[in-house]
């Protein structure tokens, strides 16, 4: 199974397999697949592959409870990153360090333009590494 990657919400396209795409400048999954990028030479397509990709709010007419349970229910059993302590809290899990884990959840800055924690290169680094480890890359950069 692929590991996860659950973001907060796509403001731009309700569609869940939009969440989290990397072909939208300067938006969330495009950051997020630089760093890996950075680390890995990563394509946007193995990105696409090695990832399954989710948001806690993924429609309109779903509230935020049912959307964060469907969603918990998607991480049994797979390693998972988080991206934010909004999402991280939404869907009830135990506090955490950002870039450590817990259990099989990762917790790493959401890569909004709005984050200033990677306005620093160690941090987009650790995110990088943190997604190539999960995604199970063998090669870094």
């Amino acid at each position: 199974m692929k590991p996860l990657i659950v973001g907060l919400v796509n403001e731009k396209s309700w569609k869940p397999l939009d969440a989290l795409e990397p072909y939208t400048p300067n938006g969330a999954g495009e950051r997020l697949w630089q760093m890996l990028y950075d680390v890995t030479g990563a394509t946007k397509e193995e990105y696409l592959d090695r990832f399954d990709r989710a948001n806690v709010f993924e429609s309109k007419t779903r509230s935020w409870r049912d959307v964060s349970s469907l969603v918990r229910t998607m991480m049994e059993d797979r390693e998972v990153v988080v991206l934010g302590r909004h999402a991280w809290m939404l869907l009830g899990l135990n506090k955490c360090a950002w870039f450590d884990k817990t259990g099989k959840c990762w917790l790493i800055p959401h890569p909004s333009g709005r984050c200033r924690m990677y306005n620093t290169s160690s941090n987009r680094d650790r995110a990088g590494r943190i997604l190539a480890e999960v995604g199970k890359w063998t090669t870094t950069i």
